[in-house]
């Protein structure tokens, strides 16, 4: 049996649900622990590529369970062609996503249609994250192809800008209305809708991979204006989050429910 990653645990689960040369393609990690942004919360994001058929999800749980692992979350998507395994080691929390060689690359390539797919942001992380990519197994430079067949080219940067921009100027009407009327859950929504457009604008416009909300701070408020970062750190200032985060664990528990030890693939 291959060691694909030299990282036992993953290894040993790859061998139990069948992973071989023969019928995989392609194996990467990408994400916060690999840029070394990680915290307590943070999983390590690995895809498996295969061939033509992932294994089943029952098969994948087994194995799972087999090696004694604390098991979050397994699942299939069907409608995209995609499975996630999440659980952890002991040591690590691994969020395994398995694609095909014939699915995975009709996923990024949505982005470039006639109209944007609905999980946009999604594919623009997806694409700066594999571009920055440790890739632990490749066939036929199978990783290499897909990265460049998937670069953001000028012209399709400018149009993304500018629908996120539209979108903006759409939520901030509604942010306003929110406001009026004193509605504290829209205004949190739209709130939060336009300052994210906001950061995406900023790093398509200046070429910057697309990161999520939480490392955005992390890895650009020292490059960026200031403005973004600054609107936000000066309206959560006006929040005790952690005592709203308890408040609301008060009332969930009136309600008989109570907070989660899993996280969803």
């Amino acid at each position: 049996m291959k060691d694909f990653t030299n990282i036992k645990s993953l290894d040993d689960y790859l061998e139990l649900i069948g992973a071989s040369e023969e019928n995989v393609v392609a194996i990467w990690e990408q994400g916060s622990f690999l840029e070394g942004l990680n915290d307590e919360f943070s999983d390590r994001d690995f895809s498996v590529i295969w061939e033509s058929n992932i294994p089943a999800a029952e098969k994948r749980l087994k194995a799972a369970q087999r090696l004694n692992f604390d098991i979050h979350e397994i699942k299939d998507v069907t409608s995209i062609g995609q499975s996630f395994d999440m659980f952890s080691d002991g040591e690590f929390l691994f969020n395994i996503g398995h694609g095909t060689r014939e699915k995975e690359p009709k996923w990024y390539e949505s982005l470039f249609g006639e109209r944007f797919p609905s999980d946009l942001e999604e594919i623009l992380m997806s694409i700066s994250a594999l571009d920055s990519s440790r890739v632990y197994y490749q066939k036929d430079s199978w990783v290499d192809k897909l990265k460049e067949k998937v670069k953001l080219t000028s012209e399709i940067r400018i149009k993304i800008i500018e629908h996120y921009s539209k979108k903006v100027s759409q939520d901030l009407k509604l942010l306003h209305k929110s406001s009026s009327r004193g509605d504290l859950l829209e205004f949190i929504k739209y709130f939060g809708k336009v300052t994210r457009f906001l950061q995406l604008i900023y790093l398509l416009k200046n070429g910057l991979p697309v990161v999520s909300q939480k490392h955005f701070e992390k890895r650009f408020a020292k490059l960026e204006n200031g403005s973004i970062t600054k609107l936000i750190r000066n309206t959560a200032s006006r929040f005790n989050m952690d005592g709203v985060y308890k408040e609301t664990l008060k009332v969930a528990f009136e309600f008989g429910l109570k907070q989660s030890e899993k996280f969803n693939a």
